[in-house]
């Protein structure tokens, strides 16, 4: 089975890429993020992989959070 990334724009990718910052940095799980913002493991797993375009309302949530005390 062949691997294939979605391309997003650059406003998702800018999300996608601190998201990834934001876990690795602070240090949390995948699974604490999940149960802060509400989204599921797999949604948040797809996403950060480039394997999942998500919706406008789950952007907003996740950008909430990592962009918080910024």
């Amino acid at each position: 089975m062949q691997d294939i990334k979605l391309q997003f724009d650059q406003k998702v990718e800018k999300i996608r890429l601190d998201l990834i910052n934001y876990i690795e940095e602070l240090g949390v799980k995948q699974s604490f993020f999940c149960k802060k913002t509400g989204l599921s493991g797999c949604s948040i797993s797809l996403f950060i992989a480039s394997k999942r375009l998500l919706v406008k309302d789950k952007l907003d949530i996740i950008s909430s959070i990592i962009y918080k005390n910024k």
